[in-house]
């Protein structure tokens, strides 16, 4: 795998987990 396509594929993971985070707190309230 290119180190472009680590990249983005960790950006994804890492952009995916905020938002279930952020899901999360919205759905705990």
């Amino acid at each position: 795998m290119s180190p472009r396509t680590r990249r983005l594929v960790t950006l994804a993971v890492l952009g995916s987990l905020v938002a279930a985070v952020l899901i999360a707190t919205a759905l705990g309230r």
